[in-house]
């Protein structure tokens, strides 16, 4: 019995160094670098490249479906095909002031609409159409603390500055949803459980910044019409509108410009500086749950 438990008190220091040894891999390997090139005046937000962007650098980034075993750790989690294997162009210029971003992806198809309610005639109430399509969306992630890794699940407490383009609920007012992803490694109220590749719980706090956000949920208790969208559309307001953008779909192709102040004074955002480098991520949702995303490695961004 003492030799057993000798055994699996070994197998469990393995475990746990491997995984501490695979987390720091992940924040250690190479990182594509975006500079944000200064230029005089920032392009217009409209999604139609503005030509500036043709005298601007930029990297390809590929993106990847989420790994599998991250959807077996956590069995709640809803399993689809994924988004896939995408090639992102990324492109940032700023002027002293603010910051853009564009990223141009493949999609055969333009997806903007997004789950709709259906009036069940016997509930006598709205209920969730299962048939809807999921709308395309884009996510820049940044770290506002310092380990960030490209990774929502880390076994360490985190923050991340989340900007989440969506096809039909932010794209129409021209705004992105902004929010942040909160890590810990303690329980927390409103916090998600999330098991680790390595076999620990994290606990993951979504919060919209302060403010009024780009949408919420539809709320009617009498019937209107057969079918409703589930979401209701608003301008937003405070650090919630903070970060302006505009998508266009043409040809098979999405192409996405950004903007936001360089340090909105708000604490709920990452703050961007000449000769400060931000580590960041993007991500990709083709018309799929959120669960099913496509996501880069890191990418390190530096202010020219």
């Amino acid at each position: 019995m003492i030799k057993d438990r000798g055994f699996l008190f070994v197998v469990v220091c393995l475990l746990l160094s491997c995984g501490v040894a695979l987390y720091a891999a992940q924040l250690t390997e190479p990182v594509a670098l975006l500079t944000a090139k200064r230029v005089a005046k920032l392009p217009e937000i409209d999604g139609l490249a503005d030509p500036l962007w043709d005298k601007i650098p930029g990297v390809e980034v590929v993106v990847k479906s989420i790994n599998e075993a991250y959807l077996t750790a956590n069995p709640k989690w809803r399993k689809g095909p994924g988004s896939g294997i995408i090639k992102v162009q990324l492109k940032a210029v700023h002027d002293g002031e603010s910051i853009s971003f564009l990223a141009i992806w493949r999609d055969s198809t333009k997806d903007d609409k997004h789950v709709f309610l259906v009036w069940d005639k016997n509930k006598k109430e709205y209920v969730e159409d299962k048939s809807s399509v999921k709308e395309d969306r884009f996510v820049f992630a940044f770290g506002i603390t310092d380990n960030f890794c490209g990774c929502m699940i880390v076994p360490e407490d985190t923050i991340n500055d989340i900007w989440h383009w969506k096809a039909y609920r932010t794209n129409e007012f021209g705004y992105l949803d902004d929010k942040r992803h909160m890590i810990t490694t303690e329980k927390a109220l409103r916090a998600t459980r999330v098991n680790t590749l390595e076999g620990r719980t994290v606990w993951l706090r979504r919060r919209r910044d302060i403010g009024v956000s780009p949408y919420y949920l539809t709320d009617l208790y009498e019937y209107q019409r057969d079918r409703v969208p589930k979401y209701t559309l608003r301008i937003p307001s405070g650090s919630a509108a903070d970060v302006t953008g505009k998508g266009h779909w043409m040809d098979g192709v999405w192409t996405l410009e950004t903007r936001r102040k360089l340090d909105t004074g708000n604490s709920d955002d990452v703050v961007f500086a000449v000769g400060k480098k931000v580590r960041m991520a993007v991500s990709v949702f083709n018309r799929t749950d959120d669960h099913n995303h496509s996501v880069s490695k890191v990418i390190e961004l530096d202010l020219e």
